[in-house]
């Protein structure tokens, strides 16, 4: 626990006789599951509890891609990487992963998935995280599509005042296939000047 700690990773582990202990352990309040997938991640309690929202939501990234070393995350997840501002209310403990393929899978409120074609050759990879991610555009969309307008906003603001442009985005709308409505607008309301895009939703509805 001490060396997932310090990797700012949960812990985990594919022994049943381990994930045991782990069950023993948050059972009594010792350690907290933090995210109950495959495979179920836990925390030592104080420690999580003294995390703040985008932390906790960086932690479980970084050791799901331990544990899925081909997974493309996009949602939150991107969002915090590259540093788009938003309401931190939004973070619910699940994490949002980029899929090439329309196949069935199971609902899951903790693992939610985007369409983006041709994913392998889309992703990046974070330097600062090491984590592989959709690009910042791309974000953008997931964002949009996953948030009322309100909550969107703020992630537009910050990224185009990071130099994200109204056609990237554009173009990464007809490489997702996503449905533009969302997008389109956001982008007729995006400010790269504002320092709190998330308060100047009532006004331009």
């Amino acid at each position: 626990m001490a060396d997932a700690q310090r990797a700012g990773r949960c812990a985990y582990s594919r022994n049943e006789a381990e994930q045991a202990a782990l069950r023993r352990r948050a059972k009594v309040g010792d350690f907290t599951r933090v995210y109950p997938g495959i495979p179920s991640l836990y925390a030592e309690t104080m420690y999580w509890n003294g995390l703040k929202p985008p932390e906790r939501t960086m932690h479980i990234a970084r050791t799901l891609a331990q544990a899925h070393r081909t997974w493309v995350f996009g949602g939150l997840v991107a969002a915090v990487a590259y540093g788009f501002e938003h309401q931190w209310c939004l973070h619910d403990g699940s994490v949002t992963i980029a899929t090439s393929d329309h196949g069935t899978h199971r609902p899951d409120c903790h693992l939610k998935r985007v369409y983006v074609p041709k994913t392998a050759t889309t992703r990046i990879e974070h330097e600062e995280t090491g984590l592989f991610l959709l690009p910042p555009a791309m974000t953008l969309l997931d964002c949009a599509g996953s948030h009322e307008f309100r909550f969107a906003l703020p992630f537009f603001d910050s990224a185009f005042a990071k130099g994200t442009t109204a056609e990237d985005v554009l173009d990464a709308l007809g490489r997702m296939h996503a449905d533009p409505r969302s997008a389109l607008r956001l982008l007729r309301h995006v400010n790269a000047k504002s320092e709190n895009g998330g308060n100047r939703w009532h006004a331009e509805r």
